[in-house]
């Protein structure tokens, strides 16, 4: 594995929060993603903790999906966010895409005995098209 992608994979997963980023606090950080990355300052942390909640509620859900699969989405999408910032603050935004595929592998082996159907839920058209708004988002706050 690239040092950038694995430096990327160990921030994403060293994170503590216990909800969703939208309703995490670490210190004065209202929403946060609850990291170590310097660069990531309070405003962006609250910037990608808002969005990817607002992107989520606006996720169309099937009627067969259980609270705990549509959380699988979003904590899976939370992590893409946050890697493709701090991937993109690393110099390695050519690795979007490969950090994508690890953190979905990653959040259906971590989840494989809650979720039965991890893998399923991670694969439709609607959990693909938000985790590509997610990594682009990370990116473009990245980007600025």
């Amino acid at each position: 594995m690239n040092e950038t992608l694995r430096k990327t994979m160990e921030i994403i997963f060293s994170s503590e929060r216990s909800m969703p980023a939208h309703f995490s606090s670490n210190g004065e950080r209202t929403q946060s993603f609850c990291v170590d990355f310097e660069p990531l300052s309070a405003e962006d942390d609250y910037e990608m903790a808002s969005d990817v909640w607002h992107a989520y509620t606006e996720l169309p859900r099937g009627p067969a999906m259980t609270d705990l699969e549509s959380y699988l989405i979003l904590r899976c999408g939370e992590d893409i966010m946050l890697g493709a910032y701090v991937i993109t603050k690393l110099g390695g935004e050519k690795l979007i895409d490969e950090m994508k595929g690890y953190v979905i592998d990653d959040t259906i082996e971590s989840f494989s005995d809650k979720v039965d159907r991890a893998q399923e839920v991670l694969s439709t058209e609607a959990a693909r098209k938000y985790f590509e708004y997610c990594s682009n988002a990370g990116f473009k706050l990245a980007s600025k």
